[in-house]
């Protein structure tokens, strides 16, 4: 069974119990009549995966809000994070894996371990997972080198995965260069990583075609330049459905280059950049 959580600052130790994964979680509802609930006190999640299901609130995708705010996580067992909501981190020592199934978990500084160096890592299978590194330095680096590594396997495996990736979706990041670097599950192309892929992505990657880039540059293969590769993979995913909720695509310093027409695009096209078959290093 669950913990209700409704309303306030809570205070009280919470050891989260039942030796059966998904069970005795935590859940957060009444979200949009009590916009934010801060926990100050440590949960153990003991030995087993256990629910995080967090409603969202309007008020706090304006605000740039979490829901849910816990200050201490530990324990031998991981968390899966569920619901639309918004959860936050402020320290974590728990050694099972960060789960991600839907809307956006914040990791503070002191919370970084479990998902970028623990035994466990991270799996985004949907939303994404916000790195704040405020009053610290960018883990922009380290996390682009886990993503490279995942890459090669579609993502399915790796220190930071997504083990419900397909040819379509995969792991995006960008960095906001102030406080935060996303990792999000999204389509290869979705460049400014809100969920879409559409002409500002391919504005994006025309403004860094032939040269080095990352992730929110246009280089969606992770092979360190922005080529005829990622251009079919932008091409192939163009116009399809979004795959992020609101409060989720919510941008962080998106780039915005000089724009391009749709005219150059189809032109790339005609001239059998099309032709080209993505491939993964």
């Amino acid at each position: 069974m669950a913990s209700q959580l409704s309303a306030g600052s809570l205070s009280l130790p919470i050891n989260l119990t039942g030796a059966v994964a998904g069970q005795g979680g935590v859940k957060l509802t009444n979200s949009d009549t009590t916009p934010k609930i801060t926990y100050t006190r440590p949960i153990d999640l003991g030995s087993v995966n256990r629910p995080f299901d967090v409603a969202r609130s309007a008020a706090n995708i304006a605000a740039g809000e979490a829901d849910l705010q816990v200050n201490s996580v530990t324990g031998a067992g991981g968390v899966i994070k569920v619901g639309a909501g918004h959860l936050r981190f402020n320290t974590a020592t728990y050694s099972g894996a960060t789960t991600v199934q839907g809307g956006t978990v914040t990791l503070m500084v002191d919370a970084w371990g479990p998902a970028l160096t623990g035994a466990n890592g991270a799996d985004i299978q949907q939303g994404q997972i916000v790195f704040n590194y405020t009053n610290s330095t960018t883990p922009a680096g380290t996390i682009s080198a886990l993503l490279t590594t995942s890459y090669a396997s579609g993502f399915l495996t790796g220190q930071l995965r997504n083990t419900a990736a397909t040819t379509a979706i995969g792991l995006g990041w960008a960095d906001d260069a102030t406080s935060k670097v996303r990792v999000a599950a999204t389509y290869y192309g979705d460049a400014d990583l809100n969920g879409v892929v559409d002409t500002v992505d391919f504005n994006i990657l025309a403004s860094k075609f032939s040269q080095a880039g990352v992730w929110a540059e246009g280089d969606f293969d992770y092979n360190g330049t922005v080529d005829t590769v990622d251009f079919n993979l932008l091409a192939s995913n163009f116009g399809k459905p979004g795959v992020l909720a609101s409060g989720a695509a919510a941008s962080l310093g998106a780039i915005v280059p000089e724009p391009v027409s749709f005219a150059t695009f189809a032109t790339l096209a005609a001239g059998g950049l099309l032709r080209r078959r993505p491939r993964r290093c």
